[in-house]
């Protein structure tokens, strides 16, 4: 995964998996590799690997503020 600033900066951020269906949620394990966590700014990336144990379904990854699920900054569709 590689997350990229164009404006402003990012810090205090989550991964999460929503499954489609049951929209059960599943949060990322703490520890991630690479500089996943780091503050990103313009013209600064991260790069790392997040995982998130569920089960293999029709899922939503989401980039959110750290701590919670009620502001979203992005989103993805995932086929199970």
């Amino acid at each position: 995964m590689t997350i990229e600033v164009t404006k402003g900066s990012l810090t205090g951020y989550d991964f999460y998996v929503m499954e489609n269906e049951s929209t059960s949620v599943h949060g990322g394990d703490s520890r991630t590799t690479g500089t996943l966590g780091d503050t990103v700014s313009p013209d600064h990336e991260v790069h790392g690997t997040i995982t998130i144990d569920c089960p293999r379904t029709d899922s939503t990854v989401m980039l959110t503020h750290q701590g919670g699920l009620v502001n979203p900054i992005s989103a993805l569709t995932i086929k199970g």
